[in-house]
């Protein structure tokens, strides 16, 4: 998937200038029916008009064509064009795509991983009172702790339904290494609990967490690469994957490899 530049120049310019670096268009006629279109998943009759607005320069039109690409939902999902948009909508200082932005570039969804432009943008939106952002920087640069705690701490916002926040803790976890954290970060973003839905992150995180051994990991990433769950079908390594799974004893992954080494022609092994 192609990556979308994001100017650390522009965004710092923008925001610390203290007025947008583009004119603000006033709100279009018909943006009140698109975004009740928008709001009960009509995506047929919202999508046109979102993109002519948008086109047009409306920050808050950019901003929910930005959420349909980032979630696919009435388009294909296109991580890098809802970056596009949102950076947009950013240079007329659009308080909600501040932080969309920045939870992008904090976890390189879409985008070449920035934490520094991150940390402005989540730093203004936190000035401005946006409590997900405030949120955010306080798990973000909390003092250090273990592994094991940052887990403990994880499955205890998890019981209380705060899943952004033990995703956090987990992705905190999973940067230093640790493969069960960087496996529940894997399933966070492949079903997206917590997480913005993204099964290309969700690879990349399994995938490291397979290769460190964990046989959950193994099996998943075969399943997903076999069935092209929004990423691109490698049966030759989904086989790899089955068979390492097998090797340590995964209920079913033996049977899956031989299905699969059939049918692409691969000998057991």
């Amino acid at each position: 998937m192609a990556r979308c530049a994001i100017s650390l120049a522009a965004v710092t310019l923008c925001l610390l200038a203290g007025s947008a670096l583009l004119a603000q268009a006033s709100e279009p006629l018909e943006f009140r029916a698109t975004f009740e279109a928008y709001s009960r998943s009509d995506y047929v009759t919202a999508l046109p008009p979102l993109r002519a607005q948008a086109a047009e320069g409306y920050a808050p039109s950019q901003f929910l064509l930005a959420q349909l690409y980032l979630t696919g939902s009435g388009v294909p999902r296109n991580e890098a064009a809802a970056a596009f948009w949102l950076h947009k909508a950013l240079l007329q200082d659009h308080s909600a795509s501040q932080y969309q932005l920045a939870v992008m570039l904090d976890e390189g969804l879409g985008i070449g991983a920035d934490s520094a432009v991150a940390g402005i943008l989540l730093n203004h939106a936190a000035l401005r009172g946006d409590r997900d952002a405030q949120k955010r920087l306080l798990i973000m640069y909390a003092a250090p702790i273990s592994d094991e705690e940052e887990l403990k701490t994880a499955a205890r916002l998890a019981a209380h339904d705060d899943n952004g926040g033990a995703f956090l803790h987990r992705l905190r976890a999973a940067r230093h290494g640790n493969t069960q954290a960087e496996y529940a970060v894997g399933l966070a973003y492949l079903q997206g609990q917590g997480a913005v839905r993204s099964p290309d992150k969700a690879v990349e995180w399994l995938r490291k967490a397979a290769a460190a051994g964990d046989v959950r990991a193994q099996s998943q990433v075969a399943t997903l690469l076999e069935t092209g769950d929004g990423v691109t079908h490698d049966l030759d390594e989904a086989l790899e994957w089955y068979r390492a799974a097998a090797k340590q004893g995964h209920a079913g992954a033996a049977e899956s490899a031989r299905v699969l080494g059939a049918k692409i022609g691969k000998a057991p092994r």
